[in-house]
């Protein structure tokens, strides 16, 4: 198994980041502070609706967690400045992909044991339900 296991589906493609904050300041930088807002209003209000917990601290809050879970870095692309986009890949720790991964097989066994159950219980329920005379002739299905 590779040391890591890339998270394809938390990949986010969203416009390039306003200046002052280059692709390259989301790589390297915790905080943006000299951040520019489109709509000033808008972010006041969803901080007031307490849709956001403080402003710009997202990204902070992701890679602090990424780190304390021993997972490698968010990638943010592309590394030029003509393409207009901005994608985000995050990359989770190998061992958590694993118990991911073990995980689902035991949910995929545990369903597949509770259909045999049910499959039993089902039949049971059929054979008590037979008269005696069918249960002698094997006459039931």
């Amino acid at each position: 198994m590779p040391p890591y296991f890339a998270a394809v589906d938390a990949m986010d493609l969203s416009p390039r980041p306003l200046p002052p904050v280059t692709i390259e300041d989301l790589n390297t930088k915790m905080e943006f502070k000299d951040r520019n807002y489109l709509n000033e209003e808008l972010k006041e209000m969803f901080f007031k609706l307490e849709l956001i917990q403080s402003y710009g601290s997202g990204i902070r809050r992701a890679k602090n967690e990424l780190s304390r879970i021993g997972s490698p870095a968010l990638v943010f692309e592309p590394d030029n400045d003509t393409d207009d986009y901005t994608a985000v890949t995050a990359y989770i720790n190998g061992e958590f992909a694993e118990v991911q991964r073990e995980e689902a097989n035991l949910k995929g066994e545990h369903a597949q044991e509770t259909a045999q159950e049910i499959a039993q219980e089902t039949a049971q329920e059929r054979y008590e339900d037979l008269s005696d005379e069918e249960k002698n002739n094997h006459s039931y299905k």
